[in-house]
């Protein structure tokens, strides 16, 4: 008898613990409801999450055949983002002669889907004028100049391009400094690797890994609110802003004349193109310095496509809207200065198929 009180009183117990986990569930459902509707309501979130994974050749690369969705607060875009078994947003490498795209958010094509990205618009031009050239997007957002000097040196074995293209974005590319690369007294460049970050951020940035966060930062503002919150609050002070200045593009231009070097030995021209700052954001001295890296270059006998007069000039028509990069008329323009661009300078080599066996025929200027 008395052993069946006590299995009744463990019964009743479970129950209530049971429900008690239940109650405290749903309230939590419900809390985590509000809050949401809150946040869609009072402070909406661009959602977008991060494909991002540390790389310690580059800082940072994009995760290998990865998907996200990407859309406004205001839903001015709503894109489907992907990348290949490398990390770039392109197709898979093919065997065909290739153009290597080295940039930041703009290259990559924040906001476009990858077929307006000016990166696919170049390569169908390309190919509409019997041009067999592969382009590459390697763009990711936050790269800087000596960044696009790692990804190249450290990929060149793989992409062997015949033709290199580095998009600088005049607003936040220039630097005085790299953790990347050193040089030696005889000006000599030593690539190192970068550690892991340790501490709060680290352990931040790897719980926003996976298919759960994907999920969450594709739907939820809330998730995406807190996210932006915890890492403002645990973020450290690397010293990075120190490297974002150069008033003078000195060492801006060492990097790029050193990019330019490398690829020069090994038998790759490259084009420097300038992309503008938008007109929206506010007033800053990169044009004045923009001008004095555009003068080193040129000295350097580096070509360079400045468009910031042809680009910069109408924000209205080749700006989003709800946000500071190119929308798809933007990079179709971009696409088609850059094409005309390498015509007039004879780049890259004509190579012509034939129509019966879909071969190359013949190369010239």
């Amino acid at each position: 008898m008395g052993g069946l009180v006590a299995g009744r009183s463990r019964t009743h117990r479970f129950r209530r613990v049971l429900l008690a986990g239940v109650a405290s569930l749903v309230s939590l459902g419900f809390a985590l409801s509000v809050g949401e509707a809150l946040v869609r309501v009072i402070a909406p979130q661009d959602l977008k999450p991060t494909l991002f994974e540390y790389d310690a050749l580059v800082g940072h690369r994009l995760r290998s055949n990865a998907t996200a969705r990407h859309r406004t607060k205001h839903r001015e875009f709503d894109v489907r983002v992907s990348t290949n078994s490398h990390g770039w947003r392109s197709d898979e490498l093919e065997d065909r002669p290739r153009i290597l795209l080295l940039g930041d958010s703009f290259t990559f094509g924040v906001g476009v889907a990858r077929r307006q990205t000016y990166a696919a618009v170049l390569q169908d031009s390309l190919r509409a004028n019997q041009f067999l050239h592969q382009v590459i997007n390697m763009g990711v957002e936050g790269r800087t100049p000596d960044q696009y000097w790692a990804d190249y040196h450290h990929t060149k074995h793989l992409t062997q391009p015949d033709l290199l293209i580095v998009g600088f974005y005049e607003r936040n590319d220039f630097i005085t400094g790299s953790r990347l690369v050193s040089f030696s007294a005889h000006g000599a460049p030593t690539f190192h690797p970068l550690p892991r970050r340790s501490g709060a951020y680290a352990a931040l940035r790897a719980a926003i890994q996976g298919p759960v966060y994907d999920w969450l930062a594709e739907h939820s503002h809330l998730a995406t609110l807190s996210k932006n919150v915890l890492f403002a609050l645990v973020a450290d002070d690397d010293g990075s802003d120190e490297l974002t200045r150069d008033p003078d593009a000195t060492y801006t231009f060492k990097i790029l004349s050193a990019l330019n070097d490398e690829a020069a030995a090994d038998g790759v021209p490259t084009i420097i193109a300038i992309f503008p700052a938008s007109p929206r954001l506010p007033e800053s001295p990169s044009s004045a310095r923009t001008s004095r890296l555009i003068e080193q270059l040129t000295a350097a006998d580096i070509p360079v496509l400045d468009l910031r007069e042809e680009i910069g000039r109408r924000e209205d028509f080749y700006y989003h809207v709800d946000d500071v990069h190119w929308n798809a008329r933007g990079h179709a323009r971009v696409a088609e200065l850059l094409y005309d661009f390498l015509r007039q300078n004879q780049l890259p080599a004509r190579r012509l198929v034939s129509p019966e066996k879909n071969a190359v025929v013949g190369v010239t200027g």
